[in-house]
């Protein structure tokens, strides 16, 4: 496979009541962020705890521990510093620190978000109730049927060229049939561009999902580290796909760019 970049160039964890923090990005996160312009006033004990939670799940969850280290000492100098002091604004304040997370971690997938309403209670692990995981999963299928389950476009170019834009990655539950469509209407190309110029990424089994349509059957793609877990898993291609594999004769090209990122990464 060819890739260009055209530019020039798992979990879910709150920290408070007023933000939530330190999620990886995923479809069904992407569904849930914030589209509120409202704000709250946070006082000096809240960002101290925000801060201090934070710290706390840097250290016992992000995969690199030693880079997790180097983001606790840069919080307490920014801290000694007065850098949050004249901060107000929650939002501001989830700003700043998204910033300076980034700054020290190079990884986008640090994120904090101020939440407004109740966060609901999840279990030791993080994880959402049975209840929580119905209604998330709802909202969802709903949001993922409003993108068209992230096939934004399907085109035959000239020469017989397939051409698939690609927006995201949803869980394979719900946009596998789409992604399965998509593949069986390229089949008959004589070569194929995959844009993910605006992909943020999503579910790294829908990612193995297309790429079993490039591969042999069960192949070992990557592995995912959960380090508060302590488990790795590891991500194969499927042995079976719903339409007829590409062929591996055929020429594949991917389109990439700063906006690129996540799980999109890993299809080149």
């Amino acid at each position: 496979m060819h890739t260009f970049n055209t530019s020039p160039l798992h979990f879910l964890k709150p920290l408070s009541v007023v933000i939530s923090s330190l999620f990886f990005i995923s479809a069904n996160a992407l569904a849930q962020m914030p589209n509120t312009k409202k704000d709250l006033n946070i006082s000096a004990k809240d960002k101290q705890i925000v801060i201090q939670e934070l710290q706390q799940s840097m250290s016992k969850k992000y995969v690199f521990p030693e880079v997790a280290d180097k983001v606790n000492v840069m919080l307490n100098q920014r801290q000694k510093n007065g850098d949050y002091d004249q901060i107000t604004s929650a939002r501001e304040f989830a700003k700043t620190l998204t910033e300076h997370l980034q700054l020290q971690t190079k990884d986008k997938h640090l994120s904090i978000h101020v939440e407004l309403n109740e966060i609901p209670v999840s279990n030791a692990n993080g994880e959402p109730s049975p209840e929580e995981k119905i209604r998330l999963d709802a909202e969802e299928r709903q949001f993922m049927q409003a993108v068209n389950f992230g096939v934004e476009k399907i085109e035959r170019l000239g020469g017989n060229v397939g051409y698939l834009e690609l927006r995201g990655f949803g869980t394979t539950e719900i946009v596998g049939h789409a992604i399965s469509a998509a593949m069986t209407l390229l089949h008959a190309s004589d070569a194929l561009i995959i844009d993910l110029r605006k992909n943020g990424g999503g579910s790294p089994q829908t990612v193995a999902l297309i790429a079993s349509y490039f591969t042999d059957p069960e192949v070992h793609l990557n592995d995912i580290y959960n380090r508060a877990e302590n488990k790795t898993t590891q991500i194969w291609s499927t042995p079976y796909t719903a339409g007829p594999r590409y062929d591996k004769n055929k020429q594949v090209y991917i389109l990439t760019s700063q906006r690129t990122f996540s799980a999109a990464e890993k299809v080149r």
